[in-house]
């Protein structure tokens, strides 16, 4: 209101001054703030340009009123270049709105730079006016006062009858019981009650469409304990649902009082006599819509409400179905928003309070308050109806009868049919003035998520005055703004539409086109780590996009470009997780039909296995196995051998058996030129053989060999490179070449980085964080696995951010950090819990958690907690099949091993090395049974100790592996003191303790510095103290 008062001053003054040059310059500066309210990107630089504009033109336009005829032939020119920087302003401003918003979003800040250049533009012919002159507004006012004589005795004397002939005589207006089953609303009731009892004279409007509760707030409110104690017996409620051309709403007022006559005179005198009191009144005008919303009788209702306004100890409560409120009353301030749905919990309350759900058909009732979306009409008549039958069988007759099913007794009114309640609002007058409004409903039901209306004149062109149309569908609240600017429909009102006012074809096909235009903008979309204000901007259009397509899908029409879009979807889901899988059953039932659209039908299938492989909660109606195997088949069929190929890539990082293959996936893979399609082939084809490595060493090695060649002929800064390298690097880590690992993984973060991939610089991080962890690089380890839990944490990759706490709580406890190990584990704890039992990797997320909370107590020194926490972590893992369940299973193996080492058992922690080194090497993990093998020179004979310490402290040494490699030392230290040697046990303490010095190891140091201070002396000098 602000932005646009200077703008409304000057045409005031224009107009009357009659002046067509001022006019036309504040139509332009009208139509730059027109576009500023429309605005939906960059909506703060509009608005500040259009203020400018409004401030500048109402000066410049009230000066050219002033000069008139005088003005310089230097001034008018000035003048008709700021009239020229307006104009073209306006003229790009047109252009820059006209785009669609998905296309307004993704050029934003190019856009803003546009918009200020604009500004500066007309600041600058705005200067050039050179106004030196103060322009003084004076605004002239005449009071009249009007003095009325009469006697006040007897005014006094007829009120005083008037009111106690009302209350005696049992005319005086019912007010109807509170409604039994009031939940919610607890805001809107308690700013209704405040106003009403402490605001003399207040004057309230409650807003909303159809079934939103408007009366069912208003006798809550009229039955509050502080309304009643202020009000009394003179709280009136009037229904003005019979309110048309033959009866006036005053006329209606008048006779709920007792009053009745047909002269507008006689009444309003009538009414001040019974009105016109002392003591506070409260009168409630329910349905004042049926009086106000005809526009022939519009001045009269709102007449009535400014006489009733007259009475200053009258607090008025009207209830308007709609968003616009009437004028004739000053409304209390602060003005209260339209009235929506209720909240989903409150939505619940209501239901449950009208009948009785068993426990077990509680989802399904979550799924009908979604359907009805919490309106509490349609809320209440389902309570009724699931008094007498279930719910399960109330969500299949829905799925037919959608909002007709929500009646009671048969009736067809406001406040026992859903359906009735929402035809009222489509056949009101305002509706019935602009046809052009329920065509426009019709088309936009079809829309989930609503739209933004910069987009309207280009969704829909042979659509008249659309603009127009939404406005009106705004002031009868069929339709709503949300929070972000997007205009919704409800789900009942939809659905009701849909089945009633279906849109014409010529505007479905409108809305086909343009929606499929969409499609093909988020087509190029391919990064997962999208920015999370983009992702919930393109979210909603995604939504409405697959709506269309389902839509077009089941009508037959434009089959191609339909399926076109549909591919589009897969792609964009499959990439980034943004939308859902829901069209392509239905898309590729219509594919299959079309022997033409064969490539398509292999791209519907290869998108859906891609998002179920990348987004595993992702549904899927068909096994994943036999979708890749028809798609291969169609690939082969057309010699698409690439194509072909990034399928069985698909189906092997499936692990479906496709081992069996391998000789067929290698022949095709032969007759593939694109090194990068190399790459993936041989690191899918590493992650099957690395399933049994000790059977497929030399498999793996070739595919590493595939690999470097492949390397020869990329460019670095390619995702597949650093997928390629990720994988070799963590081949030669398992294999102990731990510093070449190390590099390959440091390199494979550079490319992911360069590539923006923060995916696979998560994923390479994880192995490099690992590796420094066992090397003793405690802190720096700490600074890549924290990266990592930020990087999955950001793309809700659960498994890999739990993989990274558990690694977290163990390198904070190498640094003596508990608090910080705790918090980790807590995080892990909070995670899994959150994720449900429903979860497929639940098992392995309670062993993982357990694992941790063993290392955690064995830090603390707590045996029986660590004991008890690992025995669960072994036998977590045995329920489970992931892919890391084994590791997890020989690493607690090797902890508890640890636990019953420090308890003094050491038969059964020798037990449990040996199963841990039997898993690992089953896995292939060689640096880790050497490490199990070391820990098992500490529970068996010296004699079988020093064979298994020969053998595996040179390749300690070469894994660099400095706290293991310090535990070993001590350990033969131990040895060569109870064999007497006592130079060779203080020498292999010293270098335990250089070891445990380089690794930061506190404890081990302490460990170190204790056996030498104990060690007898042997001419050697005194150790040193940590």
């Amino acid at each position: 209101m602000a932005l646009a008062l200077g703008t409304t001053v000057a045409t005031q003054a224009a107009g009357v001054a009659g002046q067509n040059t001022t006019q036309a310059l504040l139509g332009i500066a009208e139509v730059i703030e027109s576009s500023a309210r429309n605005a939906r990107v960059n909506q703060a630089a509009v608005i500040a340009l259009s203020r400018q504009v409004s401030e500048w033109t109402s000066l410049v336009c009230s000066e050219l009123e002033r000069q008139a005829a005088a003005a310089s032939p230097t001034w008018l020119a000035a003048f008709a270049s700021f009239e020229r920087a307006l104009i073209e302003a306006h003229k790009k401003l047109e252009h820059l709105q006209r785009r669609s918003f998905l296309a307004q979003l993704l050029t934003q800040e190019r856009d803003a730079g546009t918009i200020k250049a604009l500004g500066e533009g007309i600041r600058q012919s705005f200067n050039a006016l050179k106004i030196h002159s103060y322009i003084d507004i004076g605004r002239l006012a005449d009071d009249l006062d009007r003095t009325v004589q009469s006697w006040k005795g007897l005014e006094e004397l007829e009120r005083a009858v008037a009111e106690a002939e009302l209350h005696s005589s049992g005319t005086g207006v019912r007010v109807p019981e509170q409604r039994p089953i009031f939940f919610g609303r607890a805001r809107e009731r308690q700013a209704l009650v405040e106003s009403l009892s402490t605001v003399c004279g207040a004057r309230v409007v409650i807003l909303g469409g159809p079934g939103v509760g408007k009366t069912s707030l208003a006798l809550a409110a009229l039955h509050d304990a502080a309304v009643v104690a202020r009000f009394g017996h003179r709280r009136y409620f009037v229904a003005c649902d019979a309110a048309d051309v033959s009866v006036s709403a005053l006329s209606i007022i008048a006779s709920a009082f007792g009053i009745s006559n047909s002269d507008r005179r006689t009444l309003e005198k009538e009414l001040t006599i019974a009105l016109k009191v002392d003591q506070p009144i409260l009168l409630t005008l329910d349905n004042f819509e049926s009086a106000w919303e005809d526009l022939s009788r519009r001045n009269e209702a709102e007449n009535v409400l400014e006489f009733l306004s007259g009475f200053p100890h009258l607090s008025l409560v009207v209830t308007i179905r709609g968003a616009e409120r009437p004028g004739g009353a000053h409304w209390t301030r602060p003005l209260r928003s339209p009235l929506g749905p209720l909240g989903r919990e409150e939505a619940r309350q209501v239901l449950l309070a009208i009948a009785d759900v068993p426990e077990s058909d509680m989802p399904t009732l979550d799924k009908m308050l979604q359907h009805v979306e919490n309106l509490p009409l349609a809320v209440v008549l389902l309570g009724n109806l699931a008094q007498v039958e279930s719910l399960p069988s109330l969500l299949s007759r829905w799925e037919t009868m959608s909002t007709a099913m929500l009646t009671r007794d048969g009736n067809a009114t406001r406040l026992s049919s859903l359906d009735a309640s929402i035809r009222l609002s489509i056949e009101s007058p305002r509706m019935q003035q602009d046809t052009t409004a329920l065509s426009l409903l019709s088309v936009l039901s079809l829309l989930p998520d609503g739209f933004k209306d910069v987009d309207l004149s280009l969704c829909f062109p042979s659509l008249a005055h659309p603009r127009r149309a939404l406005a009106v569908l705004l002031q009868v609240s069929l339709s709503y703004r949300t929070a972000d600017q997007r205009v919704r429909i409800l789900v009942p009102v939809r659905e009701f539409v849909m089945r009633y006012y279906p849109p014409s074809e010529q505007l479905v096909d409108d809305l086909h086109e343009y929606m499929f235009r969409q499609a093909d903008v988020i087509a190029d979309i391919d990064r997962p780590d999208l920015n999370k204000n983009v992702v919930e901007s393109i979210t909603p259009e995604v939504a409405n996009i697959t709506a269309v397509v389902n839509h077009a899908l089941l009508s037959g029409r434009h089959v191609a470009p339909t399926l076109e879009a549909a591919c589009r979807l897969g792609k964009l889901f499959s990439n980034t997780g943004v939308g859902s899988l829901e069209h392509i059953p239905l898309a590729l039932s219509v594919a299959r039909r079309h022997t033409d659209m064969d490539e398509v039908t292999a791209d519907l299938l290869e998108y859906q296995v891609r998002a179920i492989r990348v987004h595993p909660r992702a549904p899927s109606q068909q096994d994943p196995v036999s979708q890749l195997q028809e798609a291969i088949s169609i690939h082969l069929r057309l010699h698409n051998v690439d194509r072909a190929l990034t399928c069985w890539i698909m189906l092997l990082d499936l692990h479906a058996g496709s081992i069996q293959f391998v000789d067929d996936i290698l022949a095709l893979a032969d007759r593939c030129t694109d090194p990068y399609l190399i790459l993936r082939f041989n690191a899918a084809l590493y992650v099957v053989y690395k399933e049994d490595p000790t059977t497929h060493r030399n498999a793996i090695r070739d595919c590493f060999a595939r690999m470097q060649r492949a390397l020869k002929d990329t460019d670095p800064l390619r995702t597949d490179v650093g997928r390629a390298l990720t994988y070799m690097g963590r081949e030669d880590l398992d294999q102990g070449y731990t510093v070449p690992g190390i590099t390959k993984l440091r390199k494979a973060i550079d490319t992911f980085q360069a590539c923006n991939n923060k995916a696979g610089v998560s994923l390479a991080s994880m192995h490099l964080g690992t590796a420094l962890l066992a090397q003793g690089c405690s802190h720096e380890a700490i600074e890549h696995l924290q990266a990592v839990y930020d990087g999955f944490h950001a793309i809700g990759n659960i498994i890999a951010e739990l993989n990274s706490l558990a690694r977290l709580t163990r390198a904070h406890l190498d640094v003596c950090d508990e608090r910080a190990a705790a918090d980790c584990l807590a995080r892990a704890e909070r995670l899994v819990r959150d994720a449900g039992p429903e979860w497929r990797h639940a098992a392995y997320g309670r062993g993982q958690i357990l694992r941790a909370q063993g290392e955690l107590s064995l830090w603390r020194g707590d045996v029986a907690d660590a004991r008890a926490a690992l025995l669960g972590a072994v036998f977590a893992c045995r329920e489970t099949t992931a892919n890391d369940a084994r590791g997890l299973w020989g690493r607690s193996l090797e902890i508890l091993g640890s636990v019953e080492e420090a308890d003094g058992r050491a038969h059964d922690a020798l037990t449990c090395y040996l199963i841990a080194s039997v898993l690992f090497r089953k896995l292939g993990w060689t640096p880790q049974v050497t490490r199990t093998l070391a820990s098992m020179a500490a529970v068996v004979d010296d004699e079988t100790a020093e064979l298994l310490l020969q053998a595996t402290l040179l390749p300690l040494q070469r894994y660099a592996f400095l706290r293991v490699l310090g535990n070993a030392l001590l350990c033969s230290a131990r040895v060569a003191q109870r064999r007497s040697t006592l130079g060779a046990a203080r020498h292999r303490a010293l270098s335990a303790l250089r070891h445990f010095e380089s690794a930061q190891d506190e404890r081990g140091m302490g460990r170190a510095n204790v056996f030498l201070r104990e060690l007898p002396d042997a001419g050697h000098g005194p150790a040193r103290n940590i």
